[in-house]
C-alpha cells in the first residue's frame, strides 16, 4: 500500500516550473533548499499553486514546525482542506498533527488532517477489496489505520508551543496509551470531546474510515450528542467496522431528516472527483449496512436507490452488489435504463453475483440501447448468469443464445457463474470498440484522450503516436464525442468548450502538438479525469512523472481511487517504450479502473 505521504501531497504539490505556470517566477521543489523557503513562498505567493506547492514542501521538510504559520497558511482563503491533506499526506502524523490537537485554534486542521487521511487509505482497501473478487490469487489487505513509522522523525517529541491565536493551549493530562496502541485514538478521543461542530464531525468521519477497534474511542463516539451533518452516519459505521451493534431504529433514522445535512450533489457531475470527506449520512448509513451485509436491511439499501443525492444511491447499489441476494434482483432490474452510470455499474455487479435467469431479457434489453462503455459491464453481467461469454457481443446475439436456452429450460449454474467471475473482470470481455488505438478495443463512447508530449517523445515516437492517433481517430465510430489534453511541462486541452466530433481539427491539433521539458503526468490524468460528461480516458506516456503533482506510480493509484469513489471513469493506457516497469504500473493502474493497457516496446 503506498505510505500516506505518497498521496494527499502527491495530489495537492505542484512541482511547477515558471513556464507551466507562466503567473510569476516561482520556486520549484528542486530550488527550495529548506523549509523556510517553503513557508515563505507558502504565505506570501500571489500563485495559488505556487503557494499549495510552497506549503507541501514546508511540511515535508520540517523537523519542528512553526504551527503558527502552518494556521497563517491554513486560514487563507481556499486552503484549509489543502492544508489538511498536505499534512495528512507528509507521513508524519506525531510531529505535524499531533500538537495541532494541543492547540485550541488548530483543532478543525487537526480533524481535518486525520479524516484526509483516513479517506484515502479506505479508498485504497476498498479499490483492492473490489478487485479482489475476478481474480484467482491470493490478495493481501492491509490493515487500514496502521500505527505512524517509528521513524527518528516521528519519535522527536514536538516543541511545547503557544497557542496560535493568542488562547492558551490546552495541557489537560491525557490517560495513558498501551505501548502498542495506535496514537491516533487518543488523539480521536480528545477531538471527539470538542463542543465545535466541525471538529467532532470530521473526528466521527476519521474513526469510523480507520475502523480502528478500541473501547475508549467507542465510548467517545457514543457519547457525542445533538448529532449534526455526517455524524449519525459516521457513528454508524464506526460501528459496523468495529463489530459493534446497529439497531433499525438508528439506521431508520440515518435516511430521514438530518439536521445541517450535507449539500447534495443529484447528478453526475465532475465535482464528484473531488477528495470529498464529508458525504451525507444516508451514504455512510449504506456504507454502514454493506460491511455488515445483512440482507434484513436490504429494504433500506431498495429505497436509497431513489434517493436525491447520487452518492447515496451508489452506496446503495455497492451494497446491494456486496450482499448478492436474491430479493434484490427486481429491484435492480428496475433500475436498469433508469439511473445513471455511476450507479449502473454496480447495478450490473448485483445481476451478476446474484444470477438469476429473470434478469437475462431486461439486460438484453439495456444492451440493445447502449453504444458504448457499459455494453461491456451488461456483457458481464449477462455471461455471469450463463456461465460464459459464448463469444457474444451484441444484443442480437445474446437474444439468439437465449431463444434457445429458453427453449431447454435454462437453470442458472452457481458454480459456473462463480468460476466465471473469478477469472474474468469486466473489461476482459470481447466487444469491438467504438475506438482502436494501439490494438486496444476502448468500449466507450465519451471519453478524453490524455496524450505525453513531453521532450522524451521526440523523434520517431511522437511520430508514430502522431501517425496512429490520425488513423484511430478517422476510423471512429461517427457518434463517439472526445476531447484531447495533451501534458508535458505544460497541460493543454484541444476543445475548451467540451467533448467535441470534430476530427479534422483533433488531427490538426495533434500534428501540431509542441514537445515541452517536464512529464506532469497525473495533472493531465486529473484534467482528464475531472471532464464533465465522460466516463474514460485514454493514456499514452513514454515514461514516469518528472515534474508532476504525483512523482510516483504508485500516487497516481491512490489519487485515482480517490477521485474514481462516486464516478469511476474507466482507464485505458499506452505504455510507449517506456520499460517493463512502467508497463506493470500501467496495467495495475488500467486494471483497478475497468481498463487495460498496452505496451508498445
Amino acid at each position: 500500500m503506498p505510505s500516506p505521504g505518497a498521496i494527499f501531497t502527491s495530489l495537492c504539490c505542484l512541482l511547477l516550473v515558471t513556464a507551466a505556470w507562466g503567473e510569476e517566477n516561482v520556486v520549484t521543489s528542486s530550488q527550495a533548499k529548506d523549509a523556510e523557503e517553503a513557508i515563505s513562498l507558502a504565505l506570501s505567493s500571489k500563485s495559488q499553486g505556487a503557494s499549495w506547492n510552497g506549503f507541501a514542501n514546508y511540511v515535508r521538510l520540517i523537523d519542528q514546525p512553526d504551527f503558527k504559520r502552518i494556521y497563517q497558511f491554513a486560514g487563507k482563503k481556499g486552503n484549509l482542506n489543502k492544508a489538511a491533506q498536505m499534512l495528512a499526506a507528509a507521513d508524519r502524523p506525531e510531529v505535524l498533527i499531533a500538537p495541532l490537537v494541543e492547540i485550541k485554534a488548530t483543532r478543525t486542521l487537526a480533524a481535518r488532517a486525520l479524516a484526509a487521511e483516513a479517506m484515502m487509505l479506505r479508498a485504497d482497501i476498498d479499490k483492492r477489496t473490489f478487485m479482489a473478487e475476478a481474480s484467482e490469487a491470493t490478495q493481501t489487505i492491509e490493515p487500514l489505520a496502521k500505527a505512524p513509522k517509528k521513524t527518528s522523525k516521528n519519535k522527536r517529541k514536538p516543541k511545547k508551543q503557544k497557542d496560535v491565536a493568542d488562547d492558551d493551549a490546552k495541557d489537560d493530562a491525557k490517560p495513558a496509551q498501551p505501548a502498542n496502541a495506535d496514537p491516533r485514538v487518543a488523539w480521536l478521543i480528545d477531538l471527539l470531546a470538542e463542543k465545535n461542530d466541525d471538529i467532532r464531525e470530521h473526528a466521527m468521519i476519521a474513526a469510523a474510515q480507520y475502523g480502528l477497534k478500541d473501547e475508549a474511542l467507542s465510548a467517545a463516539m457514543d457519547a457525542v450528542d445533538d448529532l449534526e451533518g455526517a455524524m449519525l452516519g459516521a457513528r454508524l459505521l464506526y460501528r459496523a467496522r468495529t463489530g459493534a451493534p446497529i439497531t433499525a431504529d438508528e439506521l431508520n433514522a440515518a435516511f430521514g431528516k438530518i439536521k445541517g445535512a450535507v449539500p447534495e450533489i443529484k447528478r453526475v457531475d465532475p465535482v464528484l472527483a473531488d477528495m470529498l470527506v464529508r458525504v451525507p449520512t444516508p451514504a455512510l448509513a449504506c456504507q454502514a449496512i454493506g460491511v455488515i451485509a445483512g440482507p434484513e436491511h436490504l429494504p433500506l439499501l431498495h429505497e436509497a436507490l431513489e434517493h436525491d443525492d447520487i452518492r447515496v444511491r451508489v452506496d446503495a447499489a455497492t451494497a446491494i452488489a456486496d450482499i448478492a441476494d436474491q430479493s434484490s434482483v427486481p429491484v435492480l432490474i428496475a433500475q436498469l435504463g433508469e439511473c445513471e452510470w455511476p450507479v449502473l455499474i454496480h447495478v450490473c455487479r448485483g445481476l451478476g453475483r446474484a444470477p438469476s435467469a429473470e434478469s437475462i431479457e431486461p439486460l438484453i434489453k439495456e444492451l440493445g440501447d447502449h453504444k458504448g462503455r457499459f455494453r461491456i459491464d451488461l456483457i458481464h453481467a449477462l455471461s455471469s448468469i450463463a456461465g460464459s461469454q459464448f463469444g457474444r457481443q451484441t444484443a442480437e446475439q445474446w437474444a439468439e443464445w437465449w431463444n434457445e436456452k429458453k427453449a431447454e429450460d435454462f437453470t442458472v449454474d452457481p458454480a459456473a457463474t462463480a468460476d466465471f467471475r473469478s477469472k474474468n473482470r469486466v473489461q476482459d470481455m470481447s466487444i469491438v470498440g467504438a475506438l482502436s488505438f494501439y490494438g486496444l478495443q476502448v468500449p466507450s463512447d465519451r471519453f478524453v484522450f490524455v496524450l505525453d508530449r513531453s521532450a522524451s517523445m521526440r523523434g520517431d515516437r511522437i511520430d508514430n503516436l502522431r501517425e496512429t492517433s490520425e488513423a484511430s481517430i478517422t476510423e471512429m465510430a461517427n457518434h463517439v464525442q472526445f476531447n484531447i489534453v495533451d501534458f508535458g511541462g505544460r497541460v493543454a486541452w484541444f476543445s475548451e468548450s467540451g467533448l467535441s466530433r470534430d476530427r479534422k481539427d483533433a488531427i490538426k491539433y495533434i500534428t501540431n502538438m509542441p514537445l515541452t521539458w517536464g512529464t506532469r503526468t497525473f495533472d493531465g490524468v486529473e484534467e482528464g479525469v475531472r471532464h464533465r460528461g465522460i466516463d474514460s480516458i485514454v493514456f499514452l506516456s513514454d515514461g514516469s512523472p518528472v515534474i508532476s503533482q504525483a512523482p510516483r506510480w504508485d500516487d497516481i493509484f491512490t489519487a485515482t481511487n480517490m477521485m474514481n469513489r462516486y464516478r469511476p471513469v474507466a482507464v485505458w493506457a499506452v505504455c510507449f517504450q517506456a520499460g517493463k516497469g512502467a508497463a506493470t504500473s500501467m496495467d495495475i493502474w488500467a486494471g483497478e479502473h475497468f481498463g487495460r493497457s498496452t505496451n508498445i516496446e
